[in-house]
């Protein structure tokens, strides 16, 4: 543990490292993560933020691929308005292991800040497809686009009105993903997840990164070339790395 004149480096702490922890620790690091104002993504990554309680979601949806609940509170992105909080299961198999996902949008960013898999007690066991099947950013607009409504600024207050039209969703996507292309430049800790997955490929990984953010290809490799940048990138051979 960091003295207090040098802060904690929380980018190279594991969620199982820090769950492995003792409970006096754990709490030592909430306080030095709270102090260093540490993101909700962040504190997601590590394992910090807790399940929301179930009496914190008022109101349940159902999209093609998810079911789940939200929370009262909500976020404005541009002129969007979506609960800050969204906890969303897969509508998988009966066989297929249970994934839950929780949508934070309280910074007018949204992100998936925790996710849960269990196989169910007869099904399959967890394997590396499974978790390489989760497209996280095609979830984020799937449900908010679903459950947004347009924010309309008022003389006294504000006005929400329920969308619900196929150009609705397909433009509370576009609005989504704008609000994603303008956040700032990436964390450290977020550039070590993808040099992480692209490395686990002999040949490199492009396309596993791709799938994993449900991003272009374009966007993969400037993603990638950040974290090369950082010599987190394991190259086979000279040059570019592989794609």
């Amino acid at each position: 543990m960091s003295d207090k004149s040098t802060p904690f480096d929380f980018s190279k702490l594991t969620r199982s490292e820090f769950e492995s922890m003792s409970n006096e620790k754990q709490a030592k690091l909430r306080q030095l993560a709270a102090d260093q104002r540490l993101g909700a993504a962040e504190l997601g990554r590590i394992g910090m933020i807790e399940p929301v309680p179930e009496d914190a979601l008022i109101m349940g949806f159902e999209t093609q691929n998810w079911r789940g609940k939200l929370s009262v509170g909500g976020a404005i992105i541009e002129d969007r308005y979506v609960p800050k909080i969204v906890v969303a299961k897969h509508k998988a198999k009966s066989n297929s292991p249970d994934i839950t996902i929780t949508i934070d949008s309280s910074s007018g960013v949204p992100s998936v800040t925790r996710i849960n898999i269990a196989a169910p007690p007869e099904g399959r066991e967890i394997q590396g497809v499974t978790i390489k099947g989760i497209r996280i950013y095609d979830a984020i607009e799937e449900i908010l686009s679903f459950i947004a409504g347009e924010y309309t600024e008022m003389q006294e207050g504000f006005s929400v009105a329920l969308g619900g039209t196929d150009e609705f969703r397909a433009q509370t996507k576009r609005v989504i993903r704008q609000a994603r292309k303008r956040r700032s430049n990436l964390s450290e800790s977020e550039l070590r997840e993808i040099a992480d997955i692209y490395n686990s490929e002999p040949h490199g990984g492009l396309e596993r990164v791709q799938e994993a953010y449900g991003i272009s290809r374009a966007t993969a490799q400037r993603r990638i070339s950040a974290a090369e940048k950082l010599g987190l990138i394991v190259r086979q051979r000279r040059g570019r790395p592989l794609a």
